[in-house]
């Protein structure tokens, strides 16, 4: 039976094809200047549910506010 973690591990190895992750304690942030308006490139996937979402969502929102790259939520 295929389980969940087996088809995100198949997901982030096909973006990784074209885009850069970064791990963080609550998902990944996917990341590509190159092509900022690509959502799949540029996306932060929230896998774990947190206390206080807030500081997930204001990190991400900064990153990405870096890079002049609108900040997109995979939850």
């Amino acid at each position: 039976m295929t389980s969940l973690k087996n088809v995100l591990e198949l997901d982030f190895a096909y973006l990784e094809t074209f885009t850069s992750r970064i791990e963080k304690s609550w998902g990944s942030i996917f990341c590509n200047e190159s092509n900022p308006y690509y959502y799949d490139a540029n996306h932060a996937h929230v896998s774990v549910v947190s206390l206080n979402p807030q500081i997930i969502v204001d990190e991400v929102v900064d990153f990405y506010k870096t890079k002049n790259i609108v900040p997109r939520f995979y939850i």
